[in-house]
């Protein structure tokens, strides 16, 4: 039988749906049609829902196109991941380990590459799963990593032992590695179902592939006849690397984006019926086809009329109202992941307790994968034969932008001149974090020396101007 799916899995997957294509933005949220946005009963009732050659459908295609999607999740992703690599990661490796920190996927990433993308993936879905697999390379086999979306991680089960964040116990893991295959001939591509299972039995870590369950042929993995009692493989959530399934951190945003969608287009479909005014002609005849505009007459009989009709504009107003609350509320879900804007009068303690509660899941983003990748790192090291022992990853935890401005830097040494205990190598580091210098202390020291020794020649009179 094909491979079975987690309960939480199926829960999940139409909200992994949504999130993908609010992040993908207009384009992907159109082609879904009808899932986003419905017709109008006047449109269903004109065969919208049932033919394609409809008037129903064709005003739904316009009624859609007029529709404006924001692209609230995309643009928040971006901020924040700018936010967790404001300051890049310190990755602590062994020498073993360092060709890992420039090629660590088949893909040639670095490791600070392949951590924002699992940040990508923790912002848009809540969820990737990542595995240490075996490749073959010019200088010998070595570990590299493999990571699988929300969805391609279909099924898992938890060992017997208490789970611990810092140690993942899978006992086993079904991946989908579905993929496309080119068939050289016709250079057309055919669908090519596969999945792929890792299992611990007895005491080794083993893995199988194949289209269907029970599957036969098991290997296990190894590197120089070195394998593993447990399977190298992480679940990067949100909040932690745990098997269950966290709640995507951007939903509400994406909720508010496909909710003001919707508003889009009656409102839009307002706005374009305004400017659909009908020609009414009392007493025209009905076999006759009349123009309009500039350098245009229409003739009535004595007692007949003609005169324009159209939408009321009554609910316009109402709508925009609805649009612009829905807009704040995207802002306001936004700031409660990030702030942004913060003024400088604020106190330092003022400041850590408002960005302390707006920045808790990023803050808990960037601690899980690093959990993770910290666990990857000593997997693959137990594969070459070696401790991990010195293996670290320390993410960015400051998302604030703390520009350091000149007058700030005044006051802080007319502090210093009036006794703060602040050292000149203190001062230093926050000049270097603020992109003020970037020379060590005694190169700056040693600079400013020669300075001063240039400014006490040129001042001293020479024999020529003394005589």
């Amino acid at each position: 039988m094909s491979l079975p799916k987690h309960p939480q899995y199926e829960a999940n997957l139409a909200v992994w749906e949504k999130m993908r294509d609010c992040y993908d933005g207009e384009d992907a949220i159109k082609v879904k049609g009808v899932d986003y946005l419905s017709p109008t009963a006047g449109m269903e009732l004109d065969g919208a829902l049932t033919s394609t050659t409809s008037q129903g459908y064709k005003t739904y295609v316009r009624y859609k196109e007029r529709a404006v999607f924001h692209e609230l999740v995309s643009g928040a992703v971006e901020l924040m991941l700018g936010l967790l690599h404001f300051r890049e990661p310190l990755i602590n490796l062994p020498t073993e380990l360092e060709p890992l920190r420039q090629n660590c996927t088949k893909y040639g990433e670095s490791l600070k590459n392949y951590l924002r993308r699992i940040n990508e993936a923790q912002l848009v879905t809540g969820r990737i799963g990542s595995l240490v697999d075996i490749r073959e390379t010019s200088v010998g086999d070595m570990p590299y990593f493999v990571t699988y979306s929300a969805e391609a991680c279909i099924n898992w089960s938890e060992g017997d032992a208490e789970i611990e964040l810092e140690d993942p116990d899978l006992s086993l893991v079904a991946l989908d590695e579905t993929h496309q295959k080119m068939i050289m001939e016709t250079l057309s591509r055919e669908t090519v179902e596969q999945y792929r299972v890792l299992e611990v039995l007895d005491g080794i870590y083993q893995t199988a592939t194949g289209t269907n369950w029970p599957m036969t042929m098991w290997e296990a993995p190894s590197l120089q006849g070195r394998s593993l009692s447990y399977i190298p493989f992480v679940f990067v959530n949100s909040r932690d690397t745990l098997p269950d399934i966290d709640v995507p951190p951007l939903r509400s945003l994406a909720n508010t984006a496909v909710s003001m969608y919707r508003s889009e287009a009656d409102y839009r479909q307002s706005l374009h019926m305004q400017g659909q005014d009908t020609l009414v002609i009392k007493g025209g005849d009905d076999q006759k086809t009349y123009r309009i505009g500039s350098g245009a007459s229409i003739l009535t009989p004595v007692d007949g009329d003609a005169k324009f009709i159209g939408v009321t504009s009554t609910g316009l107003p109402e709508q925009r109202t609805a649009l612009l609350n829905d807009m704040a509320k995207g802002k306001e879900l936004s700031s409660r992941l990030v702030s942004s804007g913060f003024s400088h009068a604020e106190s330092g303690e003022a400041l850590r307790i408002r960005v302390g509660s707006q920045t808790a899941t990023l803050g808990s983003i960037a601690s899980a994968s690093a959990r993770a990748l910290e666990f990857q790192l000593k997997a693959a090291a137990e594969f070459l034969g070696t401790t991990g022992e010195g293996i670290s990853v320390v993410p960015n935890m400051n998302f604030i932008d703390g520009t350091l401005t000149g007058n700030e830097l005044v006051k802080l040494l007319e502090a210093k001149n009036l006794g703060a205990p602040i050292s000149l190598e203190t001062l230093h580091v926050l000049m270097k974090r603020n992109n003020l210098t970037n020379f060590e202390l005694d190169q700056e020291l040693k600079k400013i020396a020669s300075e001063a020794s240039l400014i006490k020649e040129d001042e001293e009179p020479n024999d020529s101007n003394a005589s």
